[in-house]
């Protein structure tokens, strides 16, 4: 006997529809805002192609195969997150074994950077990707979305003020810390919950702000410093610029969600304002990249002439750190610039602080690396400094140093005082000789990277000169010294000590004393030096400067030179020797 099926009353029926129409939006792929829970409705112009809430890892990730509102804002930081992890490889196996001048300081710079974009990029495709699990799953995506924005501030942060101040790594450190500071409080008001209320939104809004503005102090730090030409260079000053300015517009897009307010429902699947921001942050990334590399080309580019024909595209210094003293002017100026066009990082020492800062500074805008350490050699502490500012700017190696450091007090022996005599030993003998003991630990070693002394004397040295006898003493004992060094730490450790002994060349040790040079001794007395009458035509019709062969006096130039070549590898056999310059004199 067949029984009747009771009729569903009105409730029931619509119970029914409720339940499949549920069960339809939970199957379905794609759905409306109105079919959405209020935690996933956020903007109410893009209508349609939404992905309902899933509660299943599988699912959300199971979207990347097919098309939704998510798509773009998904794939395009997924693609260049992978992408920036494959391009850094490719970048360290191929362009730094073709540069001998970089450092880990570059690899660490270009590290900071992919792994800033790499991060950003990969956790906001994350977020986009399981954005529709579950509010709380939604929630915790969000909090990886602005830790990534974090890293690639940070990321993006270190290596500008890295080849922004390559030659002050006390304001790399100080700017370091700021970035480093100001992002470790927007991760924490960005993951902690108690920072993510209403109450705490004006600090939370305060913090991000504040990180992305703090770029702008270290870009006019060092504009003040290099000035604008020097600093589209030295850290890609127009792309920086640029990529700040991508970064303003994109958020500006976002914030204003446009183009979708002027129509929506047609920007759901493509253009809208998220998936604009999207592509604009990738562009700013690459744009900051296109900026690294023109900063790094400007910190390792090949800029010296005779390098190229000798086969030495870096230069023959390339990579090397060397500190020479008295480099403020004269000769030793003259060797610091042309140690900077071979490559070397120089460390400019004068107790003249504004002359070693104005040979310093016309270094880096040509091109070059130096820092200027002013201070007095009679100085033990100057001198430990010297070596500890020297090795930071080096990252922990020094390989030259040029003792040049020097001048004159005249007089004959009887009327000679104890003070004339023992200023001219401490600073041609004891201070080269402390400079080389506080130096030692980065000489004393082997890691197969060239080491070498290279001090300077005098003909007056090696063939003594009346009303000199303090300095000659002087410049014959720093031969002894030198040739004591190599064989000391020649065989061990493969430094070689060289002594260059200069003749007539035109510097204002050797120009007319009338002209009123002098120097000025650690307690106020001033020195004047030069030569009484040099320079004035002879008056018995006798050829000038006849006891020199070359009948000229040297350019300071032409000394600078004599001491590169014998710090470079053209000299790499020759070591515990006197090297005379002098144009032939005294032959």
């Amino acid at each position: 006997m067949s029984t009747r099926q009771r009729k569903k009353s009105t409730p029931d029926t619509i119970a029914d529809r409720v339940i499949k129409a549920e069960g339809k939006v939970k199957d379905a792929l794609v759905v409306l805002w109105d079919d959405l829970p209020s935690w996933q409705q956020d903007n109410h112009y893009i209508i349609s192609g939404y992905r309902p809430a899933s509660a299943s890892f599988t699912k959300s990730f199971g979207s990347l195969g097919y098309l939704h509102n998510e798509s773009v804002n998904i794939f395009s930081h997924l693609i260049p997150s992978i992408g920036s992890v494959l391009l850094a490889i490719a970048l360290y196996r191929v362009v730094v074994p073709r540069y001998d001048s970089i450092t880990q300081g570059d690899i660490l710079a270009f590290a900071s950077f992919f792994a800033g974009a790499a991060f950003c990029l990969g956790m906001s495709a994350t977020y986009h990707t399981i954005s529709n699990h579950s509010y709380f799953v939604a929630r915790f995506g969000n909090k990886l979305d602005y830790v990534g924005i974090v890293f690639l501030i940070t990321g993006s942060f270190i290596p500008s003020v890295y080849y922004g101040f390559y030659c002050r790594p006390h304001l790399q450190r100080t700017y370091w810390t700021m970035i480093c500071t100001l992002g470790l409080g927007c991760a924490t008001v960005s993951i902690f919950e108690k920072f993510r209320t209403p109450a705490w939104r004006p600090y939370r809004a305060a913090m991000f702000v504040a990180m992305g503005l703090s770029a702008i102090f270290p870009v006019l730090h060092g504009v003040k410093i290099h000035g604008v030409q020097d600093m589209r260079d030295r850290i890609g000053l127009v792309w920086l610029l640029t990529q700040g300015a991508l970064y303003i517009l994109g958020a500006g897009i976002y914030a204003a969600r446009w183009p979708e307010r002027t129509a929506p429902g047609k920007y759901d699947i493509w253009g809208s304002s998220h998936q604009i921001f999207h592509i604009l942050v990738v562009l700013a990334a690459v744009t900051h990249f296109y900026g690294l590399v023109v900063a790094f080309d400007f910190h390792h580019g090949a800029k010296a002439e005779i390098a190229g024909h000798l086969n030495w595209p870096k230069g023959m210094l390339a990579g090397q750190v060397a500190i020479i003293t008295g480099s403020g002017q004269g000769i030793g100026a003259e060797a610091a610039r042309l140690f900077a066009n071979e490559g070397a990082k120089v460390v400019v020492a004068d107790i003249d602080a504004a002359k070693a800062a104005d040979v310093a500074k016309k270094i880096n805008e040509s091109g070059g690396s130096a820092i200027a350490v002013a201070g007095d050699v009679l100085d033990e502490n100057y001198l430990k400094t010297l070596v500890k500012k020297a090795a930071e700017f080096g990252n922990g190696k020094i390989h030259i140093i040029v003792n040049n450091a020097g001048f004159t007090w005249d007089g004959v022996i009887h009327k000679m005082t104890d003070k004339q005599w023992d200023t001219m030993l401490a600073v041609h003998n004891t201070a080269p000789f402390k400079l080389v003991r506080a130096a030692a630990p980065f000489f004393r070693v082997k890691d197969g990277e060239p080491r070498n002394i290279i001090n300077i004397s005098s003909t007056s040295g090696v063939h003594g000169n009346a009303g000199q006898a303090n300095y000659a003493v002087g410049k014959a004992g720093i031969v002894g010294l030198t040739k004591v060094i190599a064989k000391e730490w020649g065989p061990q450790f493969g430094v070689r000590a060289n002594t260059i002994a200069f003749g007539h060349i035109a510097t204002r040790l050797t120009q007319a004393k009338e002209k009123g040079a002098f120097v000025t001794t650690p307690d106020g007395e001033k020195i004047a030096i030069g030569i009484p009458g040099m320079g004035e035509a002879p008056k018995d019709g006798s050829v000038a400067y006849a006891d020199i062969p070359l009948r000229r006096p040297g350019h300071p130039s032409e000394g600078a030179s004599s001491i590169l070549a014998v710090a470079s590898p053209l000299f790499s056999y020759v070591s515990g020797q006197t090297i005379m310059v002098t144009g032939g004199r005294n032959m």
